[in-house]
Parts: structure tokens; sequence; C-alpha cells
């Protein structure tokens, strides 16, 4: 693998489908979230991890890929944590970067608007990569 690739690997993606995330997100020009992090709601009850974690607004962005739900117990799995994430109050969007990257960008700037716009929720996150 690249010397690049396994840098920006390290940098708190896992998989090639975060490492087009991290990317496109480049182009968004929202503030640099968190890659992986540790979500808590008010209670300390663990939510899960978010791939993309802004932890300003406490936004949400699920990287969608098929390898990671080829089994209905893996994407009920993926619909439950992304449940509990809106439950406490963050603002949660799910979408596949490669598919149409444009529009992803358009929904992520509108989501984080949204976060934005609204109380920040007692949520804490922990980064799990500097």
């Amino acid at each position: 693998m690249p010397r690049r690739v396994l840098g920006e690997l390290a940098e708190g993606v896992r998989s090639a489908a975060e490492l087009e995330a991290k990317r496109l997100w480049s182009s968004t020009g929202l503030p640099e979230p968190w890659w992986n992090a540790a979500v808590y709601d008010a209670e300390g009850r663990f939510l899960g991890v978010a791939d993309c974690w802004l932890d300003d607004v406490a936004m949400v962005w699920e990287i969608e890929s098929s390898e990671w739900h080829l089994s209905p117990a893996d994407h009920d799995t993926t619909v439950e944590r992304a449940a509990g994430f809106v439950a406490a109050g963050a603002v949660y969007t799910a979408s596949k970067p490669k598919k149409n990257p444009e529009d992803v960008v358009v929904t992520l700037r509108a989501t984080y608007e949204q976060a934005r716009k609204r109380p920040r929720p007692p949520l804490r996150a922990i980064r799990t990569t500097q």
C-alpha cells in the first residue's frame, strides 16, 4: 500500500470508503471532523463509534458501504446505532461518498447548518486517533 494511503489510514479512517469520505470532506468547507470518534450520551452510555463526528455541533456522518452491510444483522446494527445517535440529540446523516459526491457535499453542508442552529446536546465524544 502506498505510504500516502497508509498515512491517511493512520489518521483515523478504517476503510477505503472512509478514506474516500475524508478526501471528499476537504471540499466541504466545514470544520475538520474527528474520524471514528466514540460517542456517549449525557448519562455516559456508549452510543457507538461515529465514522465522522463534528464535536462543535454534535453531528454524525456515517459512511455507507456495502462491505459493512452484507448481512441483515449488520444492517440492523447500523440502523440501531443511527437511532441511538438521533435519540440522544445528534444530527445524523449517512451517504456513499463515491455515488454522487457533489450531492453529498450539499447534504453535508445543509446537515451542518441544521446542527449549528439548535442547542448542542450534552453528548461527549472521544477521539480514537489524533
